[in-house]
């Protein structure tokens, strides 16, 4: 069980990295997602500003 959630911590330090690398998103931001356990709904123009996508397609 120990393996498992240390497997699991690592994996996430992993993600967020590649997410605070390739967007605008903040290590706050991120953080405040995975604490309080909550979806993250954006709208497309939010995406957009935070870098997440690279165009929206009307």
């Amino acid at each position: 069980m120990e393996d498992t959630l240390a497997e699991v911590g690592r994996i996430n330090r992993m993600l967020f990295k590649i997410i605070q690398d390739k967007t605008k998103v903040s290590e706050e931001q991120l953080n405040d997602v995975l604490n309080n356990k909550k979806d993250w709904f954006l709208t497309a123009d939010e995406a957009l500003s935070l870098g997440i996508l690279t165009e929206i397609i009307l």
